[in-house]
């Protein structure tokens, strides 16, 4: 199975009075990543007309098409293609076999006894 990590980030974007908006990403986003998804949802009042007029170069993308001082809920999702990314992707979704079933990777967080948490925690992030 083909091990692929990704990264997501989303936020909440004021459109311009022109109706667009451009969306500074962080510094390391473009360079640890690469096959971009984009996914545009307008807040407040519809917005078929919203679209990305400039994909991501240099940080940032545009967004087009909204009313003025409209808000529009982003989320860029990109491919990460570094050498740690490379060599190290995760499966996000690996069944449990044999003692595993019944208990948990994390316990606590699932509010019953430690007793039931897979192995020690060090053990667990070890590759």
């Amino acid at each position: 199975m083909t091990k692929i990590t990704r990264d997501v980030i989303s936020d909440l974007w004021p459109l311009y009075a022109s109706g667009e908006a451009t969306v500074e990403m962080p510094d390391w986003f473009e360079s640890l990543n690469a096959e971009f998804r984009y996914q545009l949802t307008a807040v407040g009042a519809p917005g078929p007309d919203l679209y990305v007029a400039g994909e991501i170069a240099g940080n940032a993308f545009r967004i087009a098409g909204g009313e003025p001082g409209a808000k529009v809920c982003w989320q860029v999702t990109g491919v990460r293609h570094d050498a740690v990314a490379a060599q190290r992707g995760f499966d996000v979704r690996v069944p449990k076999t044999g003692d595993d079933r019944g208990h948990y990777l994390d316990a606590v967080a699932h509010g019953v006894p430690a007793e039931l948490e897979i192995g020690p925690r060090d053990e667990r992030l070890e590759d």
